[in-house]
C-alpha cells in the first residue's frame, strides 16, 4: 500500500514491482543502476510517484549524487 506523505505518494520496491509487472529483483536492480531514482528510509528504498511516471514513460537516467 502506498504512502503519502506531504502529498507525495511513495511507494517501496514490492509496489514498484508490481505496477511494472517485473520481479521485485529486477525492480530492484533499475534502483542500483540508477534507471529509478528513490530514498532510503529505514530499510526501504521508496520511490516518488513522479519518479514512476517518468520511468514509465521513457525518461533519461538519472545520475548519481
Amino acid at each position: 500500500m502506498p504512502v503519502e506523505i506531504m502529498g507525495v505518494t511513495l511507494y517501496n520496491l514490492k509496489e514498484v514491482a508490481e505496477k511494472l509487472n517485473v520481479s521485485y529483483l529486477t525492480a530492484k536492480t533499475y534502483h542500483k543502476k540508477g534507471r529509478i531514482k528513490g530514498q532510503r528510509i529505514g530499510r526501504s528504498i521508496l520511490i516518488t510517484e513522479d519518479e514512476l511516471q517518468r520511468f514509465v514513460n521513457g525518461g533519461s537516467k538519472v545520475e548519481a549524487a
